[in-house]
C-alpha cells in the first residue's frame, strides 16, 4: 500500500512539473505574440541579462 502511495505522489510531481512547463510555455507563447516585437526585445534582454550574471558568478568563482 505504502509503495502504491509513493509512485502514485511520484506520478502526480511528474504530472505537475510537466503542466507547470507547458502553462510556462502557454504564457511565453501569448506573450510573443501579444508583444510581438517589444516581447521579443524583452526576452532577449532578460536572457542577456542572465547570461551576464553567470558570466560575473563565474568570474568571482574563478577569482577566489
Amino acid at each position: 500500500m505504502r509503495v502504491l502511495m509513493s509512485g502514485w505522489s511520484v506520478t502526480l510531481l511528474v504530472g505537475f512539473e510537466r503542466m507547470i512547463t507547458f502553462s510556462g510555455l502557454l504564457c511565453l507563447v501569448s506573450l510573443l505574440l501579444c508583444c510581438g516585437m517589444r516581447g521579443i526585445k524583452w526576452c532577449l534582454m532578460v536572457k542577456g541579462l542572465m547570461f551576464q550574471m553567470l558570466r560575473v558568478n563565474l568570474y568571482n568563482k574563478r577569482s577566489n
